[in-house]
């Protein structure tokens, strides 16, 4: 009954003390904030968060950096570049082949950001949300540009032209 009554991007705070019972059963206070973050035909669009130290709009942009960090962990693994399939153990290998995976994810995540504005955004599914990451936008069309029969050149320097701002660049992560 609590979220039905939000519109899409509003949030409602619960109101009363709120506590969380940690190891020692020593209660902490919290404030506990539900958001609308979908539109309005989606189902199970709500975030739900509690906080302690923080106001509720910085806590929400933490997760929201922190989701970023975790998309790139999935598309690392088992949703683009299959990291675990290299079955590496030496520190000094792994610690680079992720610095290169991160640097490949930045820009294929680029390449899916010029798709969009180029193409349009990828499909957006029934509950709201889109049908594939711009990470996988941009894989997809790098994947077919190296795997088309007949070489597409111009394309593929396209594709490596987002590299050139740096500034584009950073800001991806």
């Amino acid at each position: 009954m609590f979220a039905r009554l939000l519109s899409p991007g509003s949030k409602r705070i619960l109101e009363g003390k709120r506590y969380l019972f940690g190891e020692e059963d020593s209660p902490v206070p919290v404030r506990v904030v539900m958001r609308h973050v979908g539109s309005s035909d989606a189902d199970a669009t709500f975030f739900d968060s509690g906080t302690w130290g923080l106001d509720l709009d910085g806590a929400t942009d933490l997760y929201r950096r922190r989701w970023e960090i975790e998309s790139m962990f999935a598309a690392l693994k088992s949703r683009g570049f299959d990291l675990e399939a290299t079955n590496l153990t030496e520190p000094n290998r792994i610690e680079r082949l992720i610095g290169l995976l991160a640097l490949a994810f930045s820009w294929t995540r680029l390449v899916g950001n010029r798709r969009a504005r180029r193409e349009g955004p990828p499909a957006t599914k029934t509950h709201g949300r889109r049908e594939r990451s711009l990470f996988r936008y941009g894989l997809d069309r790098l994947q077919n540009i190296l795997t088309t029969p007949e070489p597409q050149p111009q394309a593929f320097f396209d594709c490596l032209r987002v590299l050139r701002s740096p500034t584009a660049f950073l800001l991806c992560t």
